[in-house]
């Protein structure tokens, strides 16, 4: 690719330029390999990448301690590249000296490490690994509702990625309390005509299909149902999803008519919305 080669080569270039006019221990120096480094994650380099990454954080070390900002979030990119490259144990690796440093920067009940713990289970859950994203999931929840209480979004928000990785591992139970404490939180806060609503209730109706406790499933995807239509409108693509849910919840109870009609108003939603991307 002759564009990808000629970046290279302009990277390359301005690493070379900065280290000849700064030193190569300068925090100029230091943005250009960084920079390069990114390049090469971008273009699949991961190889090319490492060692520049491995550099940057050598040099930021230096200038700002480990456990600056600027040093992190090295670590943080560094991680990156190698989840990319699939290399995990080493990702793993990293995330842990990132943890260690978030703690010790801000302490275990700051917002900054309730962020760490969100990122990390999301790795974890992308590897599968459930049990763990739960645990980190946990801590956030915690942190936040320590440091900012429970009525507010962050705090939600976090129960339902909690709340999501319950119903990888099957744990429907815990699944349905954290969801129905969402959604008790949502009512309280905002009330019951309110599109956040929509958000609890449709995941509860997920777990009831699943358990098989249909009248509730089917109560709750037309409640989400109803506050979608209301808030975003019936031609809206969320709106459409729900549908399509509704039509797979209709199809596995048996009920074809209500699923055919289910599907149907999804389908016409989906060839608006196709339909005007086209004329744009």
């Amino acid at each position: 690719n002759k564009e990808m080669a000629k970046a290279d080569s302009m990277y390359k270039h301005l690493k070379n330029e900065y280290r000849s006019i700064y030193g190569d221990s300068s925090k100029q120096y230091s943005r250009a390999l960084q920079n390069l480094a990114i390049f090469y994650d971008s273009w699949e380099k991961f190889a090319l990448a490492e060692p520049l990454y491995l550099q940057v954080i050598k040099i930021d070390n230096t200038l700002y301690g480990s456990n600056h900002e600027n040093s992190i979030n090295n670590l943080i990119w560094l991680a990156d590249s190698y989840r990319e490259a699939s290399q995990y144990d080493k990702t793993d690796s990293v995330n842990n000296i990132v943890l260690e440093a978030i703690l010790k920067k801000y302490g275990t009940y700051h917002l900054e490490t309730a962020k760490e713990y969100d990122r990390q289970a999301l790795w974890a859950a992308e590897m599968g690994m459930y049990t763990k994203s739960v645990q980190y999931y946990i801590k956030s929840a915690t942190i936040i509702e320590n440091v900012s209480g429970t009525n507010n979004l962050h705090y939600i928000n976090s129960l339902l990625e909690l709340g999501k990785q319950y119903v990888f591992i099957e744990n429907f139970n815990m699944g349905e309390l954290t969801y129905l404490k969402a959604a008790n939180i949502v009512k309280n806060v905002y009330g019951e005509e309110h599109l956040e609503y929509a958000k609890p209730l449709e995941k509860l109706a997920d777990i009831y299909k699943r358990i098989g406790q249909n009248t509730k499933a089917e109560t709750f995807y037309l409640r989400s149902l109803e506050l979608k239509k209301k808030f975003l409108g019936p031609a809206h693509p969320e709106t459409a999803d729900t549908w399509t849910k509704l039509a797979e919840f209709y199809m596995d109870i048996s009920k074809y008519s209500a699923a055919r009609e289910s599907l149907s108003s999804a389908m016409k939603i989906t060839n608006e919305t196709i339909g005007k991307e086209s004329e744009e």
